[in-house]
C-alpha cells in the first residue's frame, strides 16, 4: 500500500514537472515569436520613413530638380535653384544622391532592385527593400 502511494506521488511529480517544462518552453517560443514580429514591424516602419525621406529629397522645391537622362543605374538631374547637376546612383544595394562637385548623400539602404523611368514629365521610381516593393511618381520637367 505504501509503495502504491509512493509510485502515485512520484508519477504526479513527474507529470507536474513535465507540464511546467512544457509551459516554460511554450512561453520561450512565444516570446521569441513576438520579438521577431516586433523587429519586422520596426524594420518596415523605418523603411517606410526612409522611402518617404527619399521621395521628399527628389521632389524638394528648394532643389527644383529637372530630369536630364538615365544611363545604366544612374539618373541625371539639373537643379534650377542651385545651378548644379545631381545624380541618383544605385550601386551595391545603396541609392545615393551625388553632386557634380563630389560628395554624396545616402538615401536608401539594402535595395535589391531599383528602376527609374521618365516619360511625359513623370518620373516613376520603383524599388525593392527587404522584399517589400515601393513605388512613387514625381512630376518634374525635363531639361533640354
Amino acid at each position: 500500500m505504501i509503495n502504491k502511494k509512493r509510485t502515485r506521488a512520484f508519477l504526479l511529480i513527474e507529470y507536474l514537472l513535465a507540464l511546467g517544462l512544457t509551459a516554460f518552453l511554450l512561453g520561450t517560443i512565444n516570446i521569441a515569436f513576438k520579438t521577431s514580429l516586433r523587429m519586422n514591424a520596426t524594420t518596415e516602419k523605418s523603411e517606410q520613413i526612409e522611402w518617404e525621406q527619399f521621395v521628399n529629397v527628389i521632389s524638394a522645391e528648394n532643389l527644383a530638380l529637372q530630369f536630364m537622362k538615365t544611363q545604366d543605374k544612374i539618373v541625371f538631374f539639373s537643379s534650377l535653384t542651385k545651378q548644379k547637376e545631381y545624380r541618383l546612383v544605385y550601386y551595391n544595394d545603396l541609392v545615393k544622391m551625388t553632386g557634380a562637385d563630389g560628395g554624396y548623400l545616402p538615401l536608401l539602404y539594402d535595395v535589391s532592385q531599383f528602376d527609374a523611368v521618365f516619360h511625359d514629365n513623370l518620373l516613376v521610381i520603383d524599388a525593392t527593400m527587404q522584399k517589400r516593393k515601393y513605388h512613387c511618381e514625381i512630376v518634374m520637367g525635363k531639361k533640354e
